[in-house]
Parts: C-alpha cells; structure tokens; sequence
C-alpha cells in the first residue's frame, strides 16, 4: 500500500537520477501531480475538469496484485467474500478498521495469514 515512505522514496529517486522502478518513473509522477492538480481545482469548484476520468489506485486491488493472485484465489486463499473484495477494489465501499488489520496483516506476511485461514477452515 503507498504510503508517505513510498512518496518520499520516489521523489528522492527521481532527483538523484536513480529511477528504476517503472512506478517511479519521472512520466509517471509527472502524470500523477497532473492528477492532483486537476482534482485540486476541481474541488475549488472550476467545472471544466472531467474527474470520471480520474483513475481510482485501490490499495487492495495493489496488494492483491502484487501477490499475483485473481480475486477469486485472493478471497478463497483469505477467507474474504468476492464480492467485498470488488466493492473495494471498485472503490463502493472502503474496509472497515477489522478488514484493513487483515489486510495489513496479509501485505506483512501473506503465507502466515493463508496458513491460519486454511486451518480454521479445516478444522
């Protein structure tokens, strides 16, 4: 999940000339302050920026795919219900505090966390 360490680490790579992640890249984070500053003027009311165009970064949908798992295996494997799962990746509803110390608990360590779900399944 991004954070303020993940933003300070980009902005630190890209003035040293250190990019190699394509997350940090400089078209990257240019495009992405692009973003803010057209949301940033939106909310001050100037109505000719389009935000349904604004992409959505869902946090979970980034953990889920940075563990290279579809939906259904990430649900199956977690012990979560598909269809909360695309609530909060499609951004209709947001985890509630339980829900994000799973989460966290599966980005700290995803095997462990797999490990207990399949116990308390089988048992």
């Amino acid at each position: 999940m991004t954070d303020e360490n993940d933003i300070a680490a980009a902005i630190k790579a890209v003035k040293h000339g250190k990019v190699k992640d394509e997350d940090f890249s400089p078209e990257r984070l240019i495009a992405g302050l692009e973003e803010v500053r057209a949301f940033s003027r939106w909310r001050k009311g100037d109505e000719s920026v389009d935000v349904s165009k604004m992409r959505v970064h869902s946090p979970v949908k980034k953990l889920r795919e940075r563990l290279a798992l579809s939906q259904p295996r990430f649900c199956e494997r977690f012990g979560i219900p598909l269809s909360q799962l695309r609530d909060w990746e499609q951004g209709r509803t947001s985890p509630d505090k339980t829900a994000w110390t799973l989460l966290r608990m599966i980005e700290k360590n995803p095997e462990a966390v797999a490990a207990l779900v399949a116990a308390l399944v089988a048992a």
